[in-house]
Parts: C-alpha cells; structure tokens; sequence
C-alpha cells in the first residue's frame, strides 16, 4: 500500500469552470475542440485515472506542466481558462519545482454523472485536451489534506 502525505490546498484563484455544453466550442488553432465531442484524444499514459473514476477527487485534477515561458500558460488556458497554475509547489502530482509548475483544473458537481463517478464527456474532453499538450504530465486526482 502506497500513502502519500503532504499539504496542499487549492488556491484561492481557482474558479469554477465555465464549461459550455454545446456538442463542441471553438477552440484556438492548433488545439482540438473542446465539448461533448467524444473524439478528442485522451494521452491515457499520462493520466492515473479513467474517466470512470474521473470524480473520485476533492474538487480539481492536478497535473505538472513543463516551465517554457509564456507559451506554456497560454497554451494551457486557451484550452481550459479555469486551470490555476502555480510555480514552487509539488502537489499530488509530483511536479519538479525547479522545471515544471503544477496546474490544477477545478471538477465541479455538474462535471460528474454522480458522486465520485464518472466524469461528463464535456469534463473528460476537457482533460483530454489538456493531455495533448506535450509539456504535461502526471494527471492525478486532487485531494485535501
């Protein structure tokens, strides 16, 4: 049995996610549509979850993106404007302080089919889209400690 122990807790500038539920928004030129298109690409070696457990969390998925100036950020919010993203913090992912920050994506209750369940299309594409971002990594389920 592995336990992991630390302290983290959301920041304060997480907001909730304004996620549209039309088939699929527009989405920036060279990132895929985000929405209930249920072809968006899931990059499933960086995640330690499914979509069927996608809400077994405390409110957010935290992942580590690769530090590489603004584009990076931008790329990230482009996709997902809600992320938070912090530098000098490790969290549940495992993020290297010195090169990667640590993103967390907030999961609201309308982003589950039920309680600790599964995750909506909308939600996972989400993710998804996030994942083919080639600096992330290490998509995990964020908890309070």
């Amino acid at each position: 049995m592995l336990m992991l122990t630390g302290c983290f807790a959301a920041p304060d500038e997480v907001n909730p996610p304004v996620l549209e539920t039309s088939p699929a928004k527009a989405a920036p030129v060279g990132h895929p549509a985000v929405g209930d298109d249920p072809r968006i690409a899931c990059d499933m070696s960086k995640f330690s979850f499914t979509q069927e457990i996608g809400c077994a969390n405390d409110g957010w998925v935290e992942f580590c993106a690769e530090k590489g100036g603004a584009p990076v950020p931008a790329q990230l919010r482009a996709i997902a404007p809600e992320v938070s993203i912090v530098e000098n913090s490790v969290g549940h992912a495992g993020c290297n302080v010195a090169t990667e920050y640590l993103v967390s994506q907030p999961v609201q209750v309308a982003d589950c089919m039920q309680q600790h369940g599964a995750l909506t299309d909308a939600a996972w594409n989400t993710l998804c889209a996030l994942s083919q971002v080639p600096q992330t990594k290490h998509f995990v389920p964020g908890f309070a400690e």
